[in-house]
């Protein structure tokens, strides 16, 4: 017994040593030592990110991203295309809507043909990047391959790191501009999902698949 007492004794010791060592005082509850965020203490949480949404959008100004390389690709390593609607209600932005079976006839005119991108931003804010693929004699074709031309750029890897870009509308020529981050920027990382999963999170209250949609009865002046 006598031999735990002096145990503990010591270990009091060494703590009250080490406090004094950092100049923390452990009876001041407010004093700015004790109250500092620790970076340690959420590593040692245990718990895991869940990502709820995944919004459908072009990169924000000034955003740096990333481009996941495998995200869409077909076996044969081309990548998937999609039948994409973009629904105007008046806001300042459009809402994207996927399109696929009997609804496609209906909304023939008004669809664009894209390819899927999944980007995640520097601060951690993953997002599926849109690019339009121009029908023959229509749309801005350069605005389409620059933008695909700078995703490419984002999925390649240096020495086995994330390649991070920038890019940005050039009103002026027509098309967008991509630049590279030379420093090394950490990565968030992706969402431990499959691409299914992923698109049914960002697409899944806005698909449109049969002729009776809500959104088709509008478009068309039925509802």
């Amino acid at each position: 017994m006598s031999e735990q007492i002096i145990a503990s004794e010591n270990n009091v010791n060494e703590l009250e040593k080490s406090a004094d060592e950092i100049n923390i005082d452990a009876a001041d509850p407010f004093s700015p030592e004790n109250l500092q965020a620790r970076p340690e203490f959420y590593d040692a949480l245990p718990m895991e990110r869940v990502i709820t949404n995944i919004p459908v959008r072009k990169s924000k100004k000034h955003e740096w991203f990333t481009v996941k390389p495998d995200f869409g690709v077909k076996p044969d390593g081309s990548l998937y295309e999609y039948f994409l609607f973009e629904h105007d209600t008046g806001e300042t932005s459009k809402t994207p809507y996927l399109v696929t079976g009997g609804a496609v006839a209906e909304l023939v005119t008004y669809i664009q043909t894209v390819r899927l991108f999944l980007c995640v931003s520097r601060h951690g804010a993953h997002f599926i990047y849109p690019v339009k693929i121009p029908k023959e004699g229509r749309g801005n074709s350069n605005a389409s391959r620059t933008a695909l031309a700078g995703l490419e750029i984002g999925k390649t890897k240096i020495d086995g790191k994330a390649t991070w870009i920038l890019m940005s509308w050039n009103s002026y020529a027509g098309q967008y501009d991509c630049a590279k981050s030379r420093v090394d920027i950490e990565h968030p990382g992706w969402p431990k999902m499959s691409d299914r999963s992923i698109l049914k999170l960002a697409f899944e209250d806005k698909f449109i698949q049969t002729a009776d949609h809500t959104v088709v009865r509008q478009v068309l002046g039925l509802a």
